[in-house]
């Protein structure tokens, strides 16, 4: 019984000791306006639940922004971002790391993208941020379409459904 709870308490502290924090971060959402212009919204506020018993490639858990946390340059246009969110009902972009896989250069991060309601499995690769060892920097793709969201019309102009993301997070320890 000692032998147990021992391996219980040494468990849980090696799980403690293991979790890590966003030093800092920055999420970029691109997409445009057919025939007029760029959008670019960019969120540095997060909330995470990750871990990293044994170095970056056991990287585990959940990095989190607040759809009201993407913002650009244009307030209006904001609005009407977090509306076509529906941010009120599905108020998170939450991304899930499962696995990542050593690579000739980097990552290959493999998770889970839930926004609008709607999960779907991402892959993308990384690679760390000159200067900090422990962080991650990428870019992929997604189709609005595929989380729910059509892509707004205003008159002749329409939005672009494909959204690409850039990241970049370091993380303490």
């Amino acid at each position: 019984m000692k032998k147990l709870f021992l391996s219980i308490i040494f468990a849980a502290q090696v799980l403690f000791a293991a979790q890590v924090q966003i030093q800092s971060g920055m999420v970029k959402a691109h997409t445009e306006v057919f025939g007029d212009s760029d959008i670019d919204p960019v969120s540095k506020t997060f909330e995470a639940d990750l871990r990293m018993p044994a170095g970056m490639r056991s990287l585990r858990g959940v990095i989190l922004t607040k759809v009201l946390d993407l913002r650009s340059d244009n307030a209006s246009r904001d609005e009407h971002m977090h509306e076509l969110f529906e941010y009120e009902q599905y108020p998170d972009i939450r991304y899930e790391i499962k696995e990542l896989v050593a690579q000739k250069q980097g990552y290959e991060i493999r998770g889970v993208l839930t926004m609008h309601g709607v999960s779907k499995a991402v892959t993308t690769t990384a690679e760390p941020v000159e200067g900090a060892s422990r962080s991650l920097k990428g870019e992929f793709s997604v189709l609005l379409t595929d989380y729910g969201m059509e892509p707004p019309k205003l008159l002749f102009l329409s939005v672009r459904n494909r959204v690409d993301i850039a990241y970049r997070f370091v993380f303490d320890k």
